[in-house]
């Protein structure tokens, strides 16, 4: 034990000094410009297990991983804990492994459901890849061609779906099509300073931030009314079937199997936060990435779109049970583009109530477990030439698919990772049947910009709570036009 009787990794663990005894060098490492270089200078010197903070050992070995990851005793880093507001209180949120698994218990029945998924997909095309289009078309409509920026549009889309399927509503009733953007950014703020600031929830100092707690408890009110109405909807009989199939039935509906216990009207408006929080910018993230990574790789870009055209003919929007079937490129594109630009670094850290051993290290109970993604991306060892995008590596390759953890493994994986596909592949299908992507000419990134190896570079990133661009404006421009 060290000081203050806090758990201490193995001596024989390499690492850092400094690491050792303090945690300012985790900190800086963790500065948005920094986690990519830092996460691989760690990885090249230390290798897969290292000391990162004083009470912290990372790993990047993908066995290990699935070992920690795997344990159904584990318990995620609860900093959390300080979280007053119940409608924080999810899932996403959970340290506790038992109250994770009852409400696991209770809502995978719904997301691991392909029938239900199924009848959640009319909603998620018609906020996704139909509103998306119908935008794109109206730009179109007096000209052949125009500019449009592919983050913001695919994130307002995400954050549309995902209110509709969380909340049972429409945004753009609110007025405003893009206040669910500004209400997320106030809640991730809030937890944030909830947990690192707590004096700046307190007057006047809250004065500071005011708008933001404005913003935070107009979402807060907006879930509270979206779970009162549709309970009133049940209970008065206006509902077709007596449901509506969307993930805010799903919560109201859940019960665990042996108790037959429900959750409360607070905890499914928590639930419908959480899938907000988790599930919007996530997706978002991803589809920008795979955006931008077909302005670099333009034979991926045709080889994809040739896919598409060959399969659907445009007279009606493609739906996931086909992109699963035909599309077999489009899907190893993007689980290259889940390797290759991951939207985050890492996992939660865990901490094993028991000891384990770990590349032929003890690892004493209690010491917290940290992943290093940007690591287990590129190792040699597992991926051929890991600095190259290169899609084919995933196609018939369900072991390197394996390897891929985007949506991390084991009893804590994501929940909404069959959701989360859908979203995607849908968007993505429905953008390449119907519109020729090109670059502008004054595109800073593009197959033009490349590094001394002759590989296109990525536009520059920061992760805050995803990898996302530090230019969007800037980077994130595409001209589109009618399919030819």
């Amino acid at each position: 034990m060290g000081a203050e009787g806090i758990p201490q990794p193995a001596d024989g663990v390499p690492g850092p000094c400094l690491a050792r005894i303090t945690t300012l060098r985790a900190i800086c490492n963790r500065f948005p410009k920094n986690v990519i270089r830092a996460a691989l200078s760690d990885f090249a010197k230390y290798g897969d297990i290292y000391i990162s903070r004083p009470d912290t050992v990372t790993i990047c070995n993908p066995n290990d991983v699935r070992t920690v990851l795997g344990a159904r005793n584990s318990c995620k880093l609860d900093i959390y804990q300080d979280l007053q507001d119940p409608v924080l209180k999810n899932l996403v949120t959970f340290s506790c492994p038992q109250l994770a698994s009852q409400r696991r218990r209770q809502i995978s029945p719904f997301l691991n459901s392909q029938g239900y998924l199924a009848q959640m997909e009319a909603t998620i095309l018609e906020h996704g890849a139909a509103s998306l289009t119908a935008k794109w078309d109206a730009q179109l409509a007096k000209t052949d061609k125009t500019e449009i920026n592919y983050r913001h549009d695919t994130q307002l889309a995400t954050f549309s779906i995902m209110s509709a399927l969380a909340f049972g509503r429409n945004i753009s009733d609110q007025g405003n099509s893009s206040i669910i953007v500004d209400w997320i950014a106030a809640t991730a703020i809030y937890v944030g300073i909830s947990i690192n600031f707590k004096a700046l929830l307190r007057f006047p100092l809250s004065l500071l931030i005011k708008p933001w707690l404005g913003n935070y408890r107009d979402f807060v009110r907006f879930g509270e009314e979206s779970v009162a109405q549709r309970k009133h909807a049940i209970a008065a009989g206006a509902l077709k079937d007596g449901t509506s199939k969307d993930m805010l039935q799903a919560f109201i509906d859940a019960e665990e199997p042996d108790s037959k216990v429900k959750m409360t009207s607070t905890e499914v408006q928590a639930e419908s936060v959480g899938m907000q929080l988790a599930g919007s910018e996530t997706t978002s993230a991803s589809l920008t990435w795979a955006l931008h990574l077909f302005t670099l790789y333009p034979e991926a870009l045709k080889r994809a779109t040739n896919e598409v055209r060959a399969q659907f003919d445009g007279t009606s929007l493609i739906r996931y049970s086909d992109c699963r079937s035909t599309l077999p490129f489009l899907e190893s594109f993007m689980y290259e583009t889940f390797r290759y630009a991951p939207i985050t670094s890492g996992f939660m850290p865990r901490i094993s109530p028991k000891g384990l051993e770990l590349q032929g290290h003890y690892i004493p109970p209690g010491t917290k477990i940290a992943f290093n993604l940007i690591a287990l991306n590129n190792r040699t060892d597992v991926w051929d030439q890991p600095e190259r995008f290169i899609p084919d590596r995933f196609i018939d390759d369900e072991e390197g698919r394996r390897n891929v953890f985007a949506f991390s493994y084991g009893p804590r994986n994501c929940i909404g990772r069959n959701l989360a596909w859908m979203e995607i592949m849908t968007i993505l299908a429905n953008l390449l049947l119907r519109y020729e992507i090109a670059l502008p000419g004054d595109s800073e990134y593009g197959p033009h910009n490349v590094d001394d190896k002759g590989i296109p570079r990525l536009m520059e990133s920061q992760c805050h709570i995803v990898f996302a661009p530090v230019h969007p404006d800037r980077d994130c421009r595409i001209i589109i036009s009618r399919r030819k």
